[in-house]
């Protein structure tokens, strides 16, 4: 009889052990699951996010050329406030078009306006290859490239600075930026909040 009771007792921790075992299988796997359900979720929002942004900008662009501008400014810059600033400055700076001004004065290359010595002076800074100003004409990937590392520089070097006198050091240079024309930031920062309102 006491060996009957053992025997019961030791099938029911068997069957015990089996189920828990099998329960924390099922129990990881419904995680696993879940955790999927919750990257593809996020990935969903992240897109969601990404094509509300291009559908905000798509109304601020024009056509042709503007379109590489705004698909490198997304892959370039996380922040919406970003990506319409720099919409921003190329507007003042170029009418969003990819010109390039040279004469005596100067020669500054595309969207943005970037001057060649700022270009030079940032990949001696950051250790960079020269890149040919063919190339720099031509390319958009490029061109947001530098625009961002110098805005990114002058960000660094003057964090208390406002947005106004940024865009001073970015059209004047950093060391005078009260060279900058009045009318150069105020205009920037009428373009860019018309951008941010745009549903």
């Amino acid at each position: 009889m006491k060996r009957m009771i053992i025997i019961n007792i030791i099938i029911i921790i068997i069957i015990l052990s089996t189920a828990l075992v099998f329960t924390k299988a099922a129990v990881k796997r419904h995680l696993q699951a879940r955790e999927k359900d919750i990257s593809s979720l996020k990935e969903l929002e992240e897109e969601f996010v990404l094509l509300k942004r291009e559908n905000k900008l798509l109304k601020v662009l024009l056509k042709g050329d503007n379109k590489s501008l705004f698909r490198e400014l997304n892959k370039q810059f996380d922040s919406f406030d970003d990506i319409a600033l720099a919409l921003a400055i190329a507007k003042k700076e170029s009418s969003l078009r990819n010109v390039t001004v040279n004469n005596s004065i100067e020669h500054s290359i595309g969207y943005f306006q970037l001057n060649i010595k700022t270009v030079r002076g940032l990949e001696n800074l950051y250790g960079l290859d020269e890149t040919s100003v063919k190339s720099l004409e031509y390319s958009t990937c490029k061109q947001v490239y530098y625009f961002k590392l110098f805005l990114d520089y002058l960000r660094d070097k003057f964090p208390s600075d406002s947005l106004e006198l940024l865009l001073k050091r970015y059209n004047a240079g950093e060391v005078n930026p009260h060279y900058s024309r009045k009318d150069y930031s105020e205009d920037i920062i009428r373009y860019f909040e018309d951008i941010k309102k745009v549903d």
